[in-house]
């Protein structure tokens, strides 16, 4: 819905919010349901990406490889500021892998089977991007694949236009995959967000046949379709990677503050490379890698929204501000709530 074909202007995507309002309906009946529709998605689009690799790899061209490195055009285009500025974005694809964890309270073996589970996905999903990618950008050339559909295009450049269609219905599996994935992740970090006090009840209460946090499913899933709906993926892109490298520095330094509060903690899963103490503070090097990294892509992803904002396009600075606005207001609005509530009970 929106304006006539080919006329500029703002436009609702309301494909999008009614597809995650049918990831919500498949959620509210419970977690076995849903994996089992997950696990039927990651199969599809899995088997897609290796047809595509089975068929790719024998039509490559390597001169399409040079430079593998294509030199910068100014700003974030191209060159190694260009390399910086796409990881920066492409952060959001990986969103997926934390939902392992928000997982833990509902796995049976959870000891065993997260890190298992993080990082065996991690890897197998890092290769199969790498892989991926070297075969795309070697089937054409890179200036070529600035489509929605980069590798469906790439697929009927060199002869395959069937397989091609094969591909897109692959994209639309691996879409629903995430925004499965997703909406279960952000419904259970908002409930325990809730028991926490820094969010409304609402999102702790349970459906009474399915025993989920229906509520607080369905109202995950409306935030983040009107947002889908309503706003540019490009804006969206920049905003969630924000919050998700906001989201792993806390767990960076969570796991380091807790080395020092609570250092008989049972742990099943060590570390990796250990840390060094500095007087009352442990300082981990996987840990200190890590907030490293989320710092570092925050500030390009900055650093690209003032480019945008000095070019004449503030929307995503816009929103930003909104957004950060509004959080704030939130957490002021859940203290005051709960220190009320605690002032309440010593009375």
């Amino acid at each position: 819905m929106g304006p006539a074909a080919g006329a500029p202007g703002p436009h609702a995507n309301l494909a999008a919010l009614a597809a995650l309002m049918l990831v919500a309906a498949a959620l509210v009946r419970g977690v076995r349901e849903s994996a089992r529709v997950n696990t039927a998605l990651v199969v599809v689009k899995t088997g897609v990406l290796l047809v595509f690799l089975g068929i790719g790899i024998g039509h490559v061209t390597p001169a399409n490889w040079s430079p593998f490195l294509p030199p910068s055009e100014g700003g974030f285009r191209f060159g190694v500021p260009g390399v910086l500025r796409a990881a920066s974005i492409v952060v959001f694809a990986y969103l997926g892998f934390d939902t392992v964890a928000t997982a833990a309270a509902e796995a049976r073996r959870p000891a065993r089977d997260l890190p298992i589970g993080l990082i065996g996905t991690l890897l197998a999903s890092a290769l199969l991007y790498a892989l991926v990618s070297l075969v795309l950008t070697g089937l054409v050339p890179f200036r070529s694949l600035d489509v929605p559909d980069p590798v469906a295009e790439a697929m009927a450049a060199v002869g395959y236009p069937r397989i091609g269609i094969l591909l897109r219905v692959g994209a639309l599996t691996g879409l629903a995959s995430v925004m499965l994935v997703n909406t279960y992740g952000h419904s259970r970090i908002c409930y325990a967000m809730a028991r926490d006090g820094l969010l409304p009840g609402w999102f702790m209460r349970l459906h009474p046949r399915h025993g989920t946090p229906g509520l607080g499913i369905v109202l995950a899933a409306l935030l983040a379709g009107l947002l889908a709906a309503l706003f540019p993926i490009g804006v969206l892109a920049d905003l969630v990677s924000i919050g998700t490298m906001v989201a792993f520095s806390g767990v960076a330094l969570s796991a380091m503050r807790l080395r020092v509060t609570a250092p008989d903690m049972a742990r099943p899963f060590r570390i990796p490379l250990g840390g060094v103490r500095v007087g009352g503070l442990w300082l981990g090097v996987v840990p200190i890698c890590a907030l490293a990294v989320s710092v570092g892509t925050i500030l390009i992803v900055l650093a690209g929204i003032g480019q945008q904002a000095l070019a004449g396009r503030p929307s995503a600075a816009i929103f930003l501000l909104l957004y950060l606005a509004a959080g704030l207001a939130l957490a002021r609005h859940q203290a005051r709530r709960r220190r009320r509530g605690e002032a309440d009970s010593r009375a």
